[in-house]
């Protein structure tokens, strides 16, 4: 039965959560064929594949936790789960993986999954205090308003919802007061983030991120840059429109703290977005394309009183158990984020290298690009058609649409130009480099107090590139089977069983090998948030050349807001 149907009823989407792909651990080294190992590399292997079957016990101990956690609110203790494999998450095993590699015993790029998923684990465990700490502080730090004490978390939602500018500088303000605390913090977490990294052999935070993430830094900084000047025109665009329509100011009037009230969808919009339409219009998407009901592929997509409104997708067994939670909610982004979400859980299940290191470990570039792909569906205004939006709304939701995803390209270009680009400079320049690139990005200046953020708007900045390169080839496959099956792709089955095939190396093979280098594909990003034609020209912008940027260029006393990051 096609799942369009059985949404009609129900929510839950199952079938035989441990059946279908198997994954398997087996170490086949690529020169064993004839190959006879000395005894010492013999035990190397054995060893080795122990250490792989004990991460797939604790990977699948986890989420089978974080599955009964989001789903009926069962206490989660990760630590303790971890606690229980002590010999596991050591220097000891990240040197075998280390020899393995060296002797070229197996696969290399599987076991640079397996190493940089035990040092990943390795430093999440050594920085469980500050952790605890920061997300304390962050839960629990208020800001004085006037006679009031706000919390710090809710600061961009009482942005946004703020009518007047006086009290939404005021907030801000305020804001910036306690910002200092957090930035500590961070500080803090930081140092013991390189003390832990230098235990184990590796340079610098920045320097492993970069290598787990299969991200080229220098790269990444051009590509931000570049993408900033190439989009400047339309996002200056964007923002005289709402600058007039939202909140009644000119656009050199504005501050940081006027955006997320920018970027919040219109009522129009958010009302065309019902919650008890997201599981439907996913289900109708899926069907369309022939990813329907699968053995081992779990879509809860109920509305459960004790259900985590925030979607999850893990894969306790692997590809032939693959589970996604998406609790239905109202609006435009939360639309998005389920589609993505349904989308990531299609990728994990259909990868068939059976090998826990290549179906399971490693970056989900290709995962992330299929995300951020159907996240952009609501922006199309013929998706929109197709699940019975009236032409009227359909404009509207497009051009909302556009302007969230390209202030959120923009912020990730900051943040990767901020962190990167500030690698020598002092905690006191910084802060002016911080605003300065803000500034750019944002359309609105920034005052050199608003730089305290720099930590807070950049916590993760390889998580940022990560985004930035989704994004990137997110468009450039859009633009793939646009070219293939047509501007509706989503109608068409075939493209289904392309997509499946593009997910079926998991992480294999580098999402580059499948969709081109990213400094040769940024443009697709360009062309998706402008509406320029598939595969048409760019303005053409040089690409930038190595430079430092003026401690205080472009900073005013303006001031100035983000609408949506990971932090308030």
């Amino acid at each position: 039965m096609k799942w369009l149907l059985v949404c009609v009823c129900a929510v839950l989407v199952s079938a035989c959560p441990r059946s279908g792909n198997a994954v398997n651990s087996t170490l086949s080294g690529p020169e064993d064929a004839g190959v006879k190992k000395t005894p010492q590399e013999q035990a190397l292997i054995d060893h080795t594949h122990t250490l792989v079957r004990e991460l797939q016990s604790v990977h699948l101990s986890v989420d089978e936790a974080l599955w009964a956690s989001w789903l009926k609110g069962t206490p989660l203790d990760l630590a303790k789960l971890q606690s229980q494999h002590p010999k596991l998450f050591t220097k000891d095993s990240v040197e075998l993986i280390r020899k393995m590699r060296e002797l070229k015993l197996d696969d290399d790029r599987a076991l640079a999954h397996v190493e940089r998923h035990l040092v990943g684990e390795i430093l999440n465990q050594s920085l469980s205090n500050d952790n605890v700490t920061l997300a304390g502080l962050e839960a629990s730090v208020t800001m004085p308003v006037g006679d009031k004490e706000l919390p710090w978390r809710d600061l961009n939602r009482l942005l946004a919802l703020e009518k007047s500018a006086v009290k939404r500088k005021a907030i801000w303000t305020a804001s910036l007061k306690v910002a200092d605390r957090i930035n500590a913090a961070l500080a803090r977490r930081e140092e013991h983030a390189q003390q832990s990294l230098a235990a184990l052999g590796i340079p610098s935070e920045q320097e492993w991120a970069s290598e787990t993430r299969e991200l080229d830094r220098e790269v990444l900084m051009k590509i931000a840059s570049h993408f900033l000047d190439q989009t400047d025109g339309e996002w200056q665009s964007i923002l005289t429109r709402l600058s007039t329509s939202e909140v009644n100011l000119p656009v050199e009037a504005l501050t940081r703290a006027d955006v997320p009230r920018l970027l919040r969808a219109p009522a129009s919009v958010e009302a065309e977005f019902p919650k008890d339409t997201v599981a439907p219009r996913i289900l109708k998407t899926l069907t369309a394309l022939g990813l329907e009901a699968t053995p081992g592929l779990t879509l809860d997509l109920a509305d459960g009183a004790t259900k985590r409104p925030l979607p999850l997708t893990v894969n306790p067994g692997g590809p032939g158990d693959v589970r996604v939670s998406v609790r239905p909610l109202a609006g435009l982004r939360e639309q998005s984020l389920a589609l993505g979400e349904v989308a990531t859980g299609w990728s994990l299940h259909s990868a068939t290298t059976r090998r826990f290191e290549t179906d399971v470990l490693g970056d989900g570039a290709m995962t992330q690009a299929t995300a951020e792909l159907f996240e952009s569906l609501p922006g199309e205004e013929g998706w929109l058609e197709d699940m019975g939006i009236a032409p009227e709304a359909r404009a509207a939701i497009v051009t909302a649409s556009r302007a969230q995803r390209l202030f959120s390209a923009r912020q990730t270009c900051a943040v990767i130009l901020i962190r990167l680009g500030g690698e020598g400079l002092s905690e006191h320049e910084i802060p002016l480099q911080a605003a300065a690139v803000m500034s750019h990005a944002f359309g609105v200046k920034h005052q050199p107090a608003d730089g305290i953020r720099w930590r807070i708007d950049g916590d993760d900045v390889m998580r940022a590139g990560s985004r930035l390169r989704a994004s990137m080839q997110g468009a450039v496959l859009r633009e793939q089977l646009i070219a293939e099956f047509g501007p509706a792709w989503w109608r068409v089955p075939a493209a289904g069983k392309k997509l499946r095939a593009l997910w079926a190396p998991g992480t294999s093979v580098p999402a580059e090998q499948q969709l081109g280098d990213l400094k040769l594909t940024w443009d697709a990003l360009v062309r998706a948030l402008s509406g320029a034609p598939v595969g048409g020209p760019v303005v053409a912008v040089p690409w930038p050349q190595p430079q430092t940027i003026a401690a205080d260029a472009g900073v005013s006393d303006g001031g100035s807001p983000d609408a949506s990051s990971a932090h308030p």
